[in-house]
């Protein structure tokens, strides 16, 4: 997804977006994007991925969160179709239906401002650039921490382009075909495994 036009510095806080897996899947890269125009970050802030709770721990005052990682994105980091990624220690595999969500800090008067806008849900589908995952909307928590606060209009996704993920299809990694039927799949894994 290109980052929409930067419209924000003047907040602080986890802000970011929220995501499902629809597919197998592991990320190698996380990262944020660039201010429009720009070449490259301005400043360093942490940007982590986190592994949200169900709906019932959600609610409850005792949610135990995951965080799965977190990296300095800034201008040391690799520049790339418009956003600057840090590359995980290890590849990260994501579970299928589970929901996570990826955040930066901001802090009032950011240097790098962020993308706030609304985007139509059909519009954010064929923006997200990945078959593997479903982009959720807007997410943000006002003094860190997990960010359980939903964000955006109703029928409308806010913040797509603000960060991003460099995701490998694990399924098409190995040359698997998730439409293929149950006993071929069961062939080629074998075929994989020894």
């Amino acid at each position: 997804a290109q980052p929409l036009p930067t419209t924000r510095n003047d907040w602080s806080g986890e802000i970011g977006i929220r995501f499902k897996v629809l597919r197998p899947c592991a990320v190698q890269s996380i990262g944020r994007g660039l201010c429009c125009g720009a070449e490259q970050l301005q400043e360093s802030v942490p940007v982590t991925l986190w592994k949200c709770p169900d709906e019932k721990l959600l609610e409850s005052e005792e949610t135990l969160v995951s965080v799965l990682a977190t990296k300095i994105v800034g201008p040391e980091s690799l520049h790339e179709d418009g956003f600057a990624f840090e590359m995980l220690d290890e590849n990260l595999t994501l579970e299928v239906g589970q929901e996570y969500r990826l955040t930066q800090r901001c802090h009032e008067n950011m240097l790098d401002s962020w993308p706030e806008g609304d985007i139509e849900e059909d519009v954010a589908e064929s923006a997200s650039g990945s078959s593997c995952i479903r982009f959720l909307g807007g997410v943000y928590n006002f003094h860190g921490g997990f960010p359980s606060f939903l964000d955006g209009a109703e029928g409308t996704l806010r913040r797509l382009g603000m960060l991003n993920l460099k995701l490998i299809d694990t399924l098409g990694h190995f040359g698997l075909d998730p439409q293929a039927p149950l006993s071929e799949l069961k062939v080629l894994l074998e075929d994989l495994t020894g």
